[in-house]
């Protein structure tokens, strides 16, 4: 058992935020440097790895399929849903397999948990991958949809199945505030960055309530096709934004659930590049910021999308924390005063936290 644990940790190494990937400097490089971080991924979590290929090769049909097929829904081409979803997933699935590299030295029980936990993330991302393509196939929306007894029964197992997944995620995000990684920046990029994925993930709790047009219909036993709605305070399919079809004539709550749930992926990045220029053993201090600025600007949006008004009209709440969030960011770019000292020396000449990680 014990060699086996170690061949994991040793593996898991390749899936750090140093690993080969970062690396490759040459693009003659880069296939190779995708072959050792899927070799890295299927030895840290295997279910993981395969969600994540499975996202990409849906990713890669859906476009295909879009140029083939000129069938919409809420006037959005209908493989666009399997496109963003497959993306969303493809991103989410390989940082939560890293994640669970990062805690291989947890205590034996913590460490099964946190594996069955990402095994859940692994299998109900599938199942909602699957259900959003069946949908797409059949040309019907596959949110809110509730025209037929099999759409309302496909969208509340959605439902039921997405609950499940941000359990698991809250499970794993409880467990990294138990365990202490390389350093303070990695350690409070992946809390802070779970902490804001749950923050977005829950946006998506609030989305399948009536709006006040469904209720009334509801309750006169009218046919009510949708029930729940992305946009606040106008239709969905109306008007919106190239690309993520964000509203811009009312509220949309997909906009602070987005950015909740990629802050997964920019503080990690955050902590590696501070990682990267060795600014006092990555400091905790400038990921921090970031985070909280992120948090921030996730609350503001949500604020502002719930008021009914549009991505592109800022008011002070969101604009302030934008604000916030360019500074954490301007404060992660300036440069460090200990960029160009030898590794492992301070200006002291006493061994510094680079140096303690390096060695530990």
């Amino acid at each position: 058992m014990t060699s086996q644990a170690n061949q994991a940790s040793q593996q898991a190494q390749g899936f750090e935020a140093g690993g080969p990937w970062f690396r490759a400097g040459a693009g003659s490089r880069i296939a190779a440097a995708a072959r050792s971080w899927a070799r890295a991924a299927w030895a840290v979590h295997a279910p993981l790895a395969l969600i994540t290929v499975a996202s990409a090769a849906l990713l890669a049909a859906s476009f295909v399929l879009g140029l083939i097929d000129g069938r919409q829904v809420l006037a959005a081409p209908v493989w666009m849903k399997p496109a963003k979803f497959a993306a969303s997933v493809g991103l989410m699935a390989p940082v939560v397999a890293w994640i669970v590299g990062q805690m291989t030295g947890a205590p034996a029980r913590r460490a099964r948990r946190i594996r069955r936990a990402g095994t859940v993330i692994a299998v109900v991302a599938a199942l909602e991958l699957l259900v959003i393509t069946v949908q797409a196939v059949r040309g019907v929306p596959s949110h809110f949809n509730n025209a037929t007894a099999i759409d309302a029964a496909l969208f509340s197992f959605m439902g039921a199945s997405i609950s499940i997944l941000w359990i698991a995620e809250l499970v794993i995000a409880a467990a990294t505030f138990r365990h202490t990684f390389k350093t303070p920046a990695r350690t409070w990029a992946i809390r802070l960055g779970l902490a804001a994925s749950l923050l977005g993930g829950a946006v998506g709790f609030v989305m399948p309530r009536p709006t006040g047009a469904q209720m009334q219909s509801l309750r006169a036993g009218r046919p009510t096709p949708m029930v729940g709605a992305h946009a606040v305070g106008v239709p969905d399919g109306g008007p919106g934004l190239p690309m993520t079809r964000w509203s811009v004539e009312g509220g949309d709550l997909r906009v602070p659930h987005f950015i909740g749930m990629h802050a997964l992926q920019v503080l990690p990045i955050a902590a590696w590049l501070l990682e990267r220029r060795r600014r006092r053993a990555a400091a905790g201090a400038p990921v921090i910021l970031l985070g909280a600025a992120w948090i921030a600007l996730t609350l503001a949006t949500l604020a502002q999308a719930l008021r009914g008004r549009p991505v592109v009209s800022f008011d002070a709440s969101v604009a302030g924390a934008a604000l916030l969030v360019a500074i954490a960011v301007a404060h992660l770019a300036r440069p460090a005063a200990d960029a160009h000292q030898p590794v492992g020396r301070t200006s002291s000449g006493a061994r510094s936290d680079v140096e303690r990680v390096a060695l530990g």
